[in-house]
């Protein structure tokens, strides 16, 4: 892992997921690219009904926002000369940082706050996901630990999503202090069909040593319960695969990965 992309704007915890990326960065050695992402307003459109004047108001507050943003990324780089750099297109807006996203071994983004004064875009993670075709790595608008993948819970069900994002993960896993592996079943599941004994095979063959827990499912939801292995393990990452359900809307992760995402306690690894 030597790409690493965290996207940036003029929210409260954009700090706090800078300050995770570079832990990460330095973790890996990797370089880090900083981008400051906001979507495009058409002026033109909104120049009729709010007037030259609230326009140039609202120019003149993005152009100031981006600025702080960047003074920002610059102080808590300044001592990692060569290994950071920062982004801001405005004319091409999100167009720029999807492309930067293709190109990185890793997105680190942020849980939707809702109740932020400058919220992050609440579809850009699943448009990232979506569209880049990369790992993201959602950091949850709480703030996180100064840890972040060294103890580690996989959700498990043998889902190609759920393949994927363990093998794009492998560098966590690898250097990770901890692994548990966590399958919710159903409750006829047989001795031989076991979720999490392939995935506990296939990891050791990589020197990964890891814990497999089968639970059977109940009436307890399935996010929650993940919710409540994470607390159990004390694992400071989750990783797992995203669900779309693209027949709903054009970007729509299904219930649990929603669920995850709303109530995430700790960063989540997800790939699509």
């Amino acid at each position: 892992m030597k790409d690493i992309l965290v996207t940036l704007n003029h929210s409260n915890h954009t700090e706090q997921r800078l300050e995770a990326a570079l832990r990460l960065t330095d973790r890996f050695d990797a370089h880090l690219t900083g981008i400051y992402a906001e979507r495009q307003i058409d002026y033109a459109y909104y120049g009729d009904v709010m007037g030259s004047v609230a326009i140039e108001t609202i120019q003149r507050q993005r152009e100031d926002d981006m600025q702080e943003v960047e003074k920002m990324f610059a102080s808590a780089t300044v001592l990692r000369e060569g290994k950071c750099t920062f982004i801001a297109d405005r004319a091409m807006g999100y167009q720029r940082l999807f492309a930067q996203a293709a190109v990185s071994d890793l997105i680190v983004s942020g849980q939707h706050n809702p109740n932020d004064p400058a919220p992050a875009d609440a579809a850009l993670t699943e448009d990232l996901l979506m569209r880049s075709g990369r790992p993201v790595l959602v950091i949850p608008y709480i703030g996180c630990r100064s840890t972040v993948g060294q103890n580690i819970l996989i959700a498990w069900d043998h889902s190609r999503e759920a393949s994927k994002a363990v093998h794009e993960a492998m560098p966590f896993l690898q250097a990770a202090e901890a692994v548990n592996i966590v399958s919710v079943v159903k409750k006829d599941t047989k001795q031989h069909e076991i979720a999490t004994a392939d995935l506990a095979e296939h990891l050791a063959r990589h020197n990964i040593n890891v814990i497999a827990q089968d639970i059977v499912r109940n009436e307890v939801p399935v996010a929650e319960t993940l919710l409540s292995r994470l607390s159990d393990t004390g694992s400071d990452m989750l990783v797992m695969g995203a669900y779309g359900h693209s027949r709903l809307r054009e970007y729509a992760f299904g219930g649990v990965t929603r669920t995850l995402l709303d109530s995430m306690t700790v960063p989540v690894f997800m790939t699509h």
